[in-house]
């Protein structure tokens, strides 16, 4: 059931002027700007779209109290200056966009005898590699750890600084082999163990497959690694996949509005009692 206040703001207004205390009335509404925002940002932190992840926890980190007007009830919840586009992006949505062109004009792209190119990151936990079955390779392996920098010349030919990293001596490989790989699927598969039966060597993994996202995986951490891909005009993919608008302000106002009265109606009537009480 929808409880509202008739004309609360011209009420407001008129017992600031006749001196009666609002404190009730601000507290409720300083918490119902408080429960406003943790609601707003829990949902932003976990968009619909799991690809849309990263732009809905930076949209989510960003959201601020921006302004509390009690005279004209009116509360100003956004994102900080500076990350209005990724609000954007999850508000509104975005198109599917080609990430090549942006990547290779990053002051980390390089240049190569074919032209610019960069290296991209990923960031892998324990529980993709033992889907995969390489827990035990992942544990053997040596860690890579950053030593030092070095300074060198990117693909728009200014001078920027690079880290040296290296391997410790424990562990007996620096990486995760498509061999490894090839081995730890066929030995999970019920065509791995045929093909093994019959003394055949392991299948070849499979394009887009989850083994094949950790090939060449390096060990940065006991539970972390990180695989790297190179990326030029020409590579294949590399396409950001559509986001659909999520509309979050209004879902979450649409969710608490009623919610929202009743804590402004209680504050209200508490103001009204002591003022009556006197």
């Amino acid at each position: 059931m929808k409880v509202e206040i008739p004309d609360l703001e011209k009420k407001l207004r008129k017992m600031a002027r006749e001196g009666i205390s609002l404190a009730n009335t601000k507290k409720s509404f300083e918490k119902v700007a408080e429960n406003l925002l943790r609601e707003w940002k829990a949902r932003a932190k976990n968009p619909k779209q799991r690809h849309a992840t990263w732009f809905g926890r930076e949209y989510a980190e960003s959201l601020h109290i921006d302004k509390l007007k009690l005279s004209d009830l009116e509360v100003s919840i956004g994102p900080k200056t500076g990350k209005e586009g990724v609000a954007n992006i999850i508000e509104e949505g975005r198109p599917q966009f080609d990430m090549r062109p942006s990547l290779l004009q990053s002051p980390k792209a390089r240049m190569g005898k074919e032209g610019s190119y960069t290296i991209v990151s990923f960031q892998h936990g324990m529980e993709e590699v033992r889907r995969v079955g390489v827990e035990e390779d992942f544990k053997s392996m040596k860690t890579m750890t950053k030593t030092g920098k070095s300074a060198g010349l990117n693909a728009q030919g200014k001078v920027v600084s690079r880290a040296i990293y290296d391997y410790s001596s424990e562990g007996f490989g620096k990486r995760i082999s498509s061999a490894q790989l090839e081995t730890r699927v066929g030995e999970k598969s019920i065509l791995g163990k045929i093909r093994r039966f019959l003394g055949m060597k392991p299948a070849k993994i499979k394009r887009d497959s989850e083994a094949e996202r950790i090939r060449g995986m390096v060990k940065t951490r006991e539970d972390v690694g990180l695989t790297f891909r190179i990326v030029k005009l020409d590579s294949e993919g590399w396409q950001f996949p559509k986001i659909e608008p999520e509309n979050i302000q209004e879902e979450i106002l649409d969710k608490l509005k009623n919610e929202y009265t009743q804590v402004m109606q209680q504050g209200f009537m508490r103001d009204i009692r002591e003022a009556i009480s006197k």
